[in-house]
């Protein structure tokens, strides 16, 4: 993964969080932690690029997020 730019799962969930700002419907680490079924830890890993995401990881981002798949394994700089 590239880290001399922000992480795309991170870049996801902050640009949600900063659409969401008035509706209060931010997505914490801890509530897609939770939803991935997976510890805070490895979540944070995610998010900073020392842990590959796994199938369900994009499926879900996908799903939640409305963002391609492509773009969240790198294959596209296209969000949608």
């Amino acid at each position: 993964m590239n880290t001399s730019e922000e992480n795309r799962f991170k870049k996801v969930r902050r640009l949600y969080n900063e659409e969401q700002e008035y509706k209060k419907d931010e997505i914490t680490m801890q509530n897609l932690a939770d939803m991935l079924v997976m510890d805070k830890s490895n979540f944070s890993k995610l998010e900073a690029g020392k842990k590959a995401p796994t199938l369900d990881d994009v499926k879900l981002y996908h799903e939640k997020f409305g963002v391609s798949m492509e773009y969240l394994i790198g294959e596209s700089v296209a969000m949608k």
